[in-house]
């Protein structure tokens, strides 16, 4: 569906995502004034956001999983938005925040695509996923805000769906060996127990399902998803804040430790 949106309100949009790009890169925080009411307007705000930011994407992120958590947030329905390349990190690396996005840890599963699925042209289903699944891993999602205050709704959509960073695990292929539907994690912080949960806390069930709703979701057509795109799909273990210097680790029993450490991102741009 295309919005049509007065040439005034497309400047003022345009100018919005190139601040929402800027302060993510910057650390910076903005006013949330100017963001769309509805979840249309705001999925078309982010995709502004994805334009202004030049990255490539590279899958996508689900949050918002559960009905506790939609209502909290005041959404109807689970919510998205893109990964970009140079906020995507494999085991070994760090991971740079900055303190005035408030930093939290999602301990997700992560799937990723051998193959297209594009609703466009007919609805998808979970075998269609299950046919296109390369590979399963454990995997952490960072989340946050540009925006001050608390980030609901449209203000999460439109900002990336609150994403700051993305870290997968070590592909695991043989991951139809694996019950989905209840396969364990558990995260710790600096060597202490934090959480667990499990790969079915989702109004989906399990992972596979999560990206099959993404797929269908109208919002994200005309691209669809493509081979080779990665999706994390909800949080097993809650938001959990971190901050520099923190160490975490989840593990995934047969998907492995998924671990990585967080640095300030300001100390990291000068390291001098």
């Amino acid at each position: 569906m295309t919005i049509e949106t007065p040439e005034r309100e497309l400047s003022a949009s345009a100018n919005l995502a190139h601040q929402l790009a800027a302060a993510r890169d910057k650390g910076t925080t903005l006013s949330p004034v100017g963001v769309p009411d509805t979840l249309e307007q705001a999925y078309a705000l982010q995709q502004q956001v994805n334009e202004a930011s030049g990255a490539t994407i590279t899958g996508f992120k689900i949050g918002a999983t559960l009905p506790a958590t939609m209502d909290a947030l005041q959404v109807h329905e689970p919510v998205f938005g893109a990964l970009y390349d140079r906020y995507t990190h494999t085991l070994g690396d760090t991971i740079a925040i900055h303190a005035a996005h408030n930093a939290k840890i999602e301990t997700e599963f992560v799937v990723c695509l051998s193959a297209a699925l594009h609703a466009s042209k007919r609805h998808i289903t979970l075998d269609d996923v299950t046919q296109a699944t390369a590979w399963v891993a454990g995997g952490f999602e960072i989340i946050g805000s540009r925006f001050t205050g608390q980030p609901l709704g449209v203000k999460l959509v439109s900002d990336a769906g609150g994403n700051i960073d993305f870290l997968y695990g070590q592909p695991y292929t043989d991951w139809q060996s694996l019950n989905l539907d209840n396969h364990g994690a558990t995260l710790t912080i600096n060597g202490e127990f934090v959480a667990s949960g499990h790969s079915g806390m989702s109004i989906a069930g399990n992972p596979l399902g999560m990206v099959a709703w993404l797929a269908n979701h109208p919002q994200l057509q005309p691209r669809g998803l493509i081979a080779g795109d990665m999706i994390t799909c909800g949080t097993c273990t809650g938001l959990i804040p971190v901050k520099a210097g923190d160490q975490v680790c989840a593990d995934f029993g047969e998907l492995g430790i998924v671990s990585t450490t967080f640095e300030d991102a300001a100390s990291a741009d000068n390291p001098d």
